[in-house]
């Protein structure tokens, strides 16, 4: 399944995140972590949606791009949901795929209770589940941005 978004603004690109957490909390868990990875050049959107992401979760924490520190840890606030923490993590500055077993990913990915974003998540394809909804972003002009989601 597809389904393509035009974002014309940072706010809209937010909004799409919160939205699609939204609907993400409604998912019944699978016997390993909701993975979600994103891909797109430097500046398409990444960040802003990540951060509407993270509120569409209920995380009450300031969302930061984990660009440096290469992943952050987030609770799952929202009350009734089974879901328990929610991971960030941004492979930007990694320079081999293996680099990102420092992180404890093969472990954050094989519980049920996490939800994981990855930005950059082409770096290290050979690592990600083949269980997972995929996200593109394209720059379309200075403030407009394409999203396809594809299950």
């Amino acid at each position: 399944m597809e389904r393509q978004y035009l974002t014309k603004n940072v706010s809209e690109t937010r909004r799409l995140g919160k939205v699609l957490a939204e609907e993400i909390l409604k998912i019944k868990p699978k016997e390993h972590a909701l993975v979600v990875s994103m891909v797109g050049e430097l500046g398409s959107g990444k960040t802003a949606f990540s951060q509407g992401f993270a509120m569409g979760l209920g995380v009450r924490q300031r969302t930061l791009s984990p660009t440096f520190i290469i992943a952050r840890r987030y609770p799952i606030q929202t009350p009734r949901i089974f879901f328990k923490y929610f991971y960030h993590i941004d492979c930007y500055r990694l320079k081999k795929a293996d680099e990102i077993s420092a992180t404890g990913f093969e472990d954050l990915v094989s519980r049920p209770e996490n939800i994981v974003l990855i930005e950059w998540a082409d770096k290290i394809e050979n690592n990600l589940p083949k269980s997972r909804l995929q996200i593109f972003f394209r720059h379309i002009d200075k403030n407009s941005r394409q999203i396809i989601l594809k299950v």
